[in-house]
C-alpha cells in the first residue's frame, strides 16, 4: 500500500512541477503576445494617423511613373497650345482670330497631353534631322577655321 501511496505522491509532485513549468512557458507567451500587440497597436496608429495617411498617399503619387508621364505630357501639351495660340493670334484684336486662336490650343493640348509619345517620337525624329544636318555642315565649319 504504501508503495502506491508513494507513487500517487510521486505522481502529483510530477504534475505539480509539470503545472509550473508550463505556466512559466505560458506566462512567457503572453509577455512575448503583449508585446508584439503593443507594437502592432502602435503602428497601426501611425497608419491611421491622418497626416501620415496623407504624406503616404502623396509619396505614391509622386513614385508613380505614370502619373510623371501624365505630368510631362499635359505640361507639354499647355506649353505647345499656348505657343500656337500666341503664333495664330498674335497681336491681333479681332474677336474671331482669338476664338479660332483659343480653339486651336485647346486641340493642341489636348492632343499631346492624350498623345505624348507620339509627339515624343516626331520630336526624337526632328531632333535626329537636325543632327545630321550639322554633322554635315560640321566638317566644312572645322576646315575653313
Amino acid at each position: 500500500m504504501s508503495n502506491t501511496m508513494d507513487k500517487k505522491i510521486w505522481n502529483t509532485r510530477t504534475s505539480k512541477k509539470d503545472l509550473q513549468i508550463l505556466i512559466q512557458e505560458l506566462e512567457r507567451k503572453q509577455g512575448i503576445e503583449l508585446e508584439l500587440l503593443k507594437k502592432e497597436a502602435i503602428e497601426t496608429y501611425k497608419n491611421l494617423n491622418p497626416f501620415n495617411l496623407i504624406k503616404e498617399n502623396v509619396k505614391e503619387l509622386l513614385t508613380a511613373p505614370d502619373l510623371k508621364d501624365n505630368i510631362i505630357g499635359n505640361v507639354a501639351g499647355l506649353a505647345t497650345g499656348y505657343l500656337s495660340k500666341a503664333i495664330v493670334v498674335g497681336s491681333s484684336h479681332n474677336p474671331i482670330t482669338k476664338i479660332a486662336g483659343s480653339l486651336i490650343q485647346m486641340l493642341i493640348s489636348n492632343s499631346i497631353a492624350k498623345h505624348p509619345e507620339k509627339v515624343l517620337g516626331i520630336a526624337t525624329k526632328v531632333s535626329h534631322w537636325f543632327d545630321k544636318k550639322d554633322s554635315l555642315l560640321d566638317p566644312k565649319d572645322e576646315q575653313s577655321e
